[in-house]
């Protein structure tokens, strides 16, 4: 059997971040695979960003933050999640409290709205690497040895609990055993 090779195309930045520097190796790709531009693309063909849960944030994501993402933002997200307003809150660094007068002020402030863009990422990253929004919600509520038992819902209440929800999704993407 012989095997043709794809024609390469140029050099694809496409590196796994956890290799330390001296490990990485130039690797060319079919221009293809390299088409960084584009947003990820689910198996049910719908974009997986956090614009597609949230489109307020729009293409400039630093704005929408510092501008203050609308409170409609946070019942885009709790739609999506199907999650309760104590969850969502403390995935938001917030009270369920604070989170309640949320709608008489109808915007976020910048550290909420950062926190609400960090969630959509991860459930959108969770949505493309699962398959269907209906697989990223149980896994994302369903608890995990690795997490200390906890859900990554539960364990994304602070910025570090997002990074470990991350790096699990990245192992899912990639194949690599957690």
């Amino acid at each position: 059997m012989t095997l043709t090779p794809l024609p390469l195309i140029g050099i694809c930045p496409l590196t796994h971040l956890s290799k330390p520097p001296r490990q990485l190796v130039e690797t060319r790709y079919p221009s293809s695979l390299c088409n960084l531009s584009s947003p990820p693309i689910s198996p049910t063909g719908a974009p997986s960003t956090a614009a597609s849960i949230i489109p307020e944030i729009g293409s400039d994501r630093v704005a929408a933050v510092r501008a203050g993402l609308p409170y409609e933002a946070v019942e885009r997200m709790q739609e999506h999640l199907e999650a309760s307003d104590e969850l969502l809150a403390r995935a938001m660094g917030i009270s369920p409290r604070t989170l309640s007068r949320r709608p008489e002020t109808g915007t976020l402030t910048t550290g909420e709205s950062d926190r609400l863009v960090l969630l959509a990422e991860l459930v959108a990253l969770a949505r493309q690497n699962l398959d269907s929004t209906e697989a990223a919600q149980e896994w994302l509520s369903t608890p995990h040895s690795m997490l200390g038992g906890e859900s990554p819902l539960d364990h994304m209440d602070t910025v570090a609990g997002m990074a470990e929800v991350k790096n699990m999704l990245h192992h899912i993407e990639y194949g690599i055993p957690a």
